[in-house]
Formats: C-alpha cells, structure tokens, sequence
C-alpha cells in the first residue's frame, strides 16, 4: 500500500514538473468498413494512431461494416485501440438498468471472445446521464461523450468517465477541423476527433470524405502536435493502468 502511494506521489510531483503540451486523438464509431478501407490506410500513411468503438452486433453482419478479421487486423497493428459502442447502438436514457447492463456487457464479453481487451466505452449518440455511468464504471474504465460541449479536454482536470470530443459531421470542413487542432495547441488542451464512416465522394450526415481526413491526418502530422490513442492517454496520465 505504502509502496503504490509512494508510486503516485512521485508521479503527481513529476508531471507537476512537466511542461504541459497539448494533445490529439483520433476516434471512430460504429465500426463501417470504411474505416478499415480508407482510414486505416490514411493514418497507416502518417504513422498516426487511433481508437475505434465498435457496435458489436454490427461487425461481419454486411458489407458496410467491418468484419472480425479486419477488426483484427487493426488491433494487431499497434497502433488502433478497440472500444465498445454498446452491442445493439440503443439510446441507453431510455432503457432499463438490466437492458443497459446488457449492452454493455454483451458487448464487451464478444469482444473479449474475439480476442480484444476493450477498456473504453463510447454512448451510442452521445447520449447518457448518471444512471449509466453508474453502470459503464462497472463494465469499463473510461467513457468518451459526444456530441455535447465543451469540445476541449483540460489536462489538469480529466473526468475518465466523461471525456469530452468534437464529432465531425458531413458538413464539418477541414479548416474548421484545424481550428481546433490549433486552438489546442495554442491552449495545451486534450482534444479528440470523432469521425464515423469515411467515404469518397459527397458525405451524408454521420460521413466525412477522405480528402477532409487525409488534410486532417498531413497537418496533425506537419504540427508534430502529440497525437494518441485515448487509453494511452489515461495511461500518460496516470488515470488508467
């Protein structure tokens, strides 16, 4: 016990010490094939790593979504960090506590069936309120929002299970993106970029083109700003183990 404490102790004194630096994740929810055909590829292209939440009852089950091999193939890469989005993507406000307790933990014991260790977990449409984070900190050891300002994380005050993210719509701009990623920098916060289905072509919705992640990826790459999975994060920080 008085050994762990010292550990902490010594790790708060040392990241006091530390110059604060702003940092970059890159999410994706659902888990569309195009994320493996067009955003793995991208970041793959810029040594970038990201952190995909996967709807479980979605993967292999068309050819718009992943499928397990695939999900593999990002995992074993080193750089992708897997998550859960629940198993059915249900608005959980309005379930039951038994019918919450289900999709999370029908979700997670799937993916660990598969071979995945998931520790974070993502609110289908960002959707949620105390009752279910009383619920996902039994099942997992972090919760991204959505959706929902503020858009910037403070690096001295992170709420693991209420992390906040900018998600990038169809009509989200690629300049607008870099404003952000800017004002990160400027104000050394934590920030993370929610994509959903990339795909060429005039996007819809929940979609974003590949040229607006492709500029995304070049200039997080150019700005030499730190970009990490969201576990890797916690884990720098001492909020995960």
């Amino acid at each position: 016990m008085m050994r762990k404490l010292l550990i902490l102790l010594i790790f708060l004194f040392l990241s006091s010490c530390a110059p604060k630096q702003a940092y970059v994740s890159i999410s994706f929810d659902d888990g569309w094939s195009s994320i493996y055909e067009n955003a793995f590829p991208i970041l793959n292209k810029y040594d970038l790593p990201a952190t995909v939440f996967v709807v479980t009852s979605y993967i292999g089950s068309e050819k718009n979504f992943m499928d397990w091999n695939e999900l593999l193939i990002l995992s074993r890469h080193g750089k992708w960090e897997i998550g859960s989005h629940s198993h059915t993507h249900p608005d959980l406000t309005t379930l039951k506590k038994e019918e919450i307790k289900y999709e999370l933990n029908q979700s997670k014991e799937i993916l660990i069936s598969k071979g995945f260790y998931p520790t974070g977990f993502a609110s289908p449409y960002g959707q949620f309120n105390e009752a279910v984070i009383d619920i996902v900190r039994k099942y997992y050891l972090y919760h991204r929002n959505a959706g929902r300002p503020p858009w910037y994380n403070s690096i001295d005050n992170i709420d693991a299970f209420n992390i906040h993210s900018v998600t990038i719509y169809y009509d989200t701009s690629y300049e607008e993106i870099k404003f952000k990623i800017d004002k990160a920098i400027a104000e050394k916060k934590w920030l993370i970029l929610n994509f959903h289905d990339i795909v060429e072509g005039k996007p819809k919705h929940y979609q974003s083109n590949v040229e607006v992640l492709e500029n995304t990826a070049k200039y997080l790459k150019d700005s030499k700003v730190k970009v990490i999975t969201i576990s890797d994060f916690l884990k720098k920080h001492g909020l995960l183990e």
